[in-house]
């Protein structure tokens, strides 16, 4: 004896990808093949999707009494339109970077008004965190995407599947205007998915040059602090080698006078003493030989200790003209990189 009470249901679950920002949409739905009764359990992302989602079905009723898988259409549509805003937040960081280092032709730059900061960084450490955030966003938005069209692609086998078992009951199915009508605005959605998977490509080969040129940027700017500090420790160099040039000659100087002052000093005692009455000639002529003969013995000793402190000065200038070349180095590669940029 056939069950007339034997009522046939289908009970779809769901998950739709979500933003970086947001969670997951999850629902579930059960239907009654015979009557298309609809028992639905959602849980939206937000509360302002969920408003929306119920503002959504309010100015909808008469679609929803079509047929209940409008109900996926519209939390297909809802999230559509939160990926759109996402995806579009990520391009205006890329146009934003674009602004801050400049790296654009003037003729695919938007407006200083459409940008979504008044003051794009200038900090390359900034820059850095911004494209590196941005290409994993990007990332996350291709893998939402590819989830989207899945999701739209399982709506469309769903709705088929629905059909076709309601023609085998014997029961009415929709009319072909309508099932093409709901297939046709979820093919809809699911193309302007593709849209956007389609430009994802492009936007992530210029955020990988703006990675480049921020990279770049970087390396510019530590060149630039190398050379200063070479500079500097030139600079730093050519004085302590002057102040050694200056102590150098005070030494000598002091050292060539003192033999004369030591042999002044010793005559001056003992004439003072009188212990030995000399001549005024004598006297003179042991002076200045003595002074002399000293003299010339310091002289000597300075000749000698200069000799062997020469070859620690020529290592010292050619440590000197290393850096001096280093440094000019450095200046040539900042000068060709600034002019790459």
């Amino acid at each position: 004896m056939e069950d007339t009470n034997l009522r046939v249901v289908e009970v779809i679950g769901f998950r739709c990808p979500r933003p970086s920002s947001t969670n997951f949409s999850l629902g579930g739905l059960r239907i009654d093949f015979h009557a298309l009764n609809t028992t639905a359990l959602l849980s939206l992302g937000t509360e302002a999707e969920t408003q929306s989602f119920h503002q959504r079905l309010i100015n909808n009723p008469s679609l929803l009494g079509v047929h209940p898988f409008y109900l996926l259409l519209f939390i297909f549509q809802e999230r559509f339109g939160t990926w759109g805003e996402w995806f579009t937040r990520q391009w205006k960081v890329l146009t934003d970077v674009e602004f801050a280092t400049g790296m654009t032709a003037k003729e695919w730059m938007l407006r200083r008004a459409d940008y979504s900061m008044d003051q794009p960084p200038k900090s390359t450490k900034v820059l850095l965190e911004m494209v590196h955030a941005a290409h994993a966003e990007l990332s996350h938005v291709e893998t939402v995407m590819k989830s989207a069209k899945r999701f739209g692609d399982g709506a469309i086998c769903a709705i088929q599947h629905l059909e076709e078992t309601r023609e085998m009951l014997g029961l009415p199915t929709l009319k072909k205007k309508e099932r093409g009508d709901l297939v046709n605005r979820m093919k809809y959605v699911v193309s302007r998915c593709e849209a956007i998977d389609d430009t994802l490509p492009e936007l992530k080969e210029q955020l990988d040059g703006q990675i480049n040129v921020v990279f770049g940027l970087i390396a510019q700017r530590d060149s630039r602090s190398s050379v200063t500090m070479a500079e500097r420790q030139i600079l730093i160099s050519e004085l302590a080698a002057q102040d050694s040039r200056v102590m150098r000659i005070i030494g000598i100087l002091t050292l060539l006078f003192l033999p004369t002052t030591l042999v002044t000093v010793c005559v001056r005692m003992i004439s003072t003493t009188s212990l030995v009455d000399l001549d005024p000639l004598i006297n003179w002529v042991a002076w200045l030989s003595a002074s002399v003969g000293l003299t010339v013995v310091v002289t000597g000793c300075l000749w000698q200790y200069d000799r062997q402190t020469a070859g620690k000065r020529q290592s010292q200038q050619l440590k000197e003209d290393n850096a001096i070349c280093t440094c000019t180095m450095l200046l040539e590669g900042s000068q060709v990189l600034r002019g790459a940029n």
